[in-house]
């Protein structure tokens, strides 16, 4: 049995279809001419593998880094004080960040609230946070660590570089509607992702 939870990207997995007892016992039915399916037609599914599947583990493991560093000096001598504080500063900012989108014209999907149960373990999905509020949330946290909060991180070039990269996903599908295809852009947004996002993750 495969685990792929368990695998590390970028990773290789190869799916067997049941022997037929001829002599060829192993085959992998996904790719073939009788599907009409090969790597070239299969398109990343946005909502599940970025909103909901990447952005938010970055987001998550982001914001524990912040608590970590305490990068907006909230008091509180526990971890879940202090996580509280992250979160409440958090939002405070993002509204603001928010409110200056808006008057610019672009319409943004603000969280009006954030707790430590929706951030989540370290790494991990974020409960209640809808993928168009994470998308907007990357946007946010590419700005906020680029104020000068990011350089307060534990290893901040790797958080600096993974925000940037993590923001040109979410632009090139945002404002390339019209040049490009979704799935085309989709394809485009698995090749920029593996190439520099998971350089800067251990």
């Amino acid at each position: 049995m495969v685990r792929l939870d368990a695998l590390r990207p970028p990773c290789q997995a190869i799916f067997w279809r049941p022997s037929l007892e001829s002599r060829a016992r192993h085959r992998n039915p996904l790719f073939r001419d009788e599907t009409y399916l090969a790597p070239s037609n299969i398109c990343v599914d946005w909502l599940h593998n970025h909103s909901l599947g990447v952005f938010q583990e970055w987001l998550s493991g982001a914001i524990h880094a912040m608590c970590r560093a305490n990068v907006y000096e909230v008091p509180g001598t526990t971890w879940h004080e202090k996580l509280k504080g992250t979160c409440a500063a958090i939002v405070r900012n993002m509204k603001a960040w928010g409110q200056r989108e808006l008057r610019e014209g672009r319409e943004q999907n603000v969280l009006l609230e954030l707790t430590p149960h929706m951030v989540g373990d370290e790494g991990g999905s974020m409960p209640g946070v809808k993928g168009a509020e994470t998308n907007s949330f990357i946007e946010f946290m590419w700005e906020e660590l680029s104020s000068g909060i990011g350089h307060k991180l534990d290893k901040s070039l790797d958080w600096m570089r993974t925000s940037e990269s993590l923001y040109k996903i979410r632009l090139l599908l945002k404002l390339e509607k019209q040049k490009w295809p979704v799935p085309t852009a989709q394809v485009k947004l698995l090749t920029f992702h593996v190439h520099h996002v998971y350089r800067y993750i251990d």
